[in-house]
């Protein structure tokens, strides 16, 4: 497995730590998310992670900013955060500063990238044609073991400037409307819309370092914008209380409020 496939669990499994309305829900999404982040480790992607950390991270403020989250929560979230970055320092340090020659090869696939992208910058070479047209001995060998790790780059390249701008156009747009979605009256909307936002933008940083063509990413990608229109669909007031129920924990309206 590849990181890229916990990525955008991450911040759902989160959420249903913070919102579940029953202790074994919890528990169980605690362990769905211990398991996504332990084998996000254990790919070895310090790209994932940092997109992971990324989106787990910013959840809890799009929360509280929304009103879905308290203020004592956030705070015991951030210094249990903080606390556990402390001790985990010189594991990260070690893993961030291992393998630095994949680093370099990063940075040589955007400088070469651009030039590529500079060549056919309004039709690009054609979707999924990156391999045919740069031969594995250009750039000194660079993309002989694989075509470019920056999805951005690829795409901007396979399609050109205007197709890369339709694509990640739309995407944003997505994001954009996870955002609007947060304001929802309905907190479980707004919750499970805060989490796909974190998904989301987890994806969006991920983008710069690595490539995205894989068919379960692509689908889990594009599951997730459905789900975002979905919400964006469902009536301002669903009339069920047990709709309802998940994310009143975070406002402390419930008998299980923290």
């Amino acid at each position: 497995l590849e990181a890229k496939y916990f990525v955008l669990l991450l911040p759902l499994a989160f959420a249903g730590m913070l919102a579940g309305s029953r202790i074994r829900t919890r528990v169980a999404c605690a362990a769905v998310f211990a398991a996504g982040l332990g084998a996000l480790v254990l790919t070895f992607s310090r790209g994932g992670l940092i997109a992971g950390l990324l989106a787990v991270g910013v959840l809890p403020f799009i929360l509280a900013r929304r009103r879905l989250l308290r203020r004592g929560t956030l705070a015991l979230l951030l210094v249990g955060g903080l606390t556990a970055a402390a001790f985990a320092l010189p594991f990260l340090a070690s893993y961030f500063g291992s393998r630095p020659g994949f680093a370099h090869t990063r940075l040589d696939h955007l400088r070469y990238g651009l030039q590529i992208l500079a060549q056919h910058p309004f039709i690009g070479v054609g979707m999924n044609n990156f391999n045919a047209y740069v031969p594995a001995v250009a750039f000194d060998g660079t993309f002989a073991g694989s075509p470019i790790h920056i999805h951005y780059l690829r795409v901007a390249i396979e399609t050109g400037l205007p197709g890369a701008l339709l694509h990640f156009g739309f995407f944003f747009w997505i994001i954009a409307l996870a955002y609007r979605t947060t304001a929802a009256r309905d907190p479980f909307v707004a919750t499970v819309a805060a989490a796909l936002l974190a998904a989301l933008v987890g994806i969006a940083v991920y983008w710069s370092d690595d490539l995205f063509y894989d068919p379960i990413v692509r689908t889990q990608t594009w599951v997730i914008a459905a789900l975002v229109l979905v919400l964006r669909r469902l009536p301002a007031d669903p009339g069920s209380e047990a709709r309802l129920e998940p994310a009143l924990a975070l406002r402390g309206d419930s008998a299980c409020a923290y």
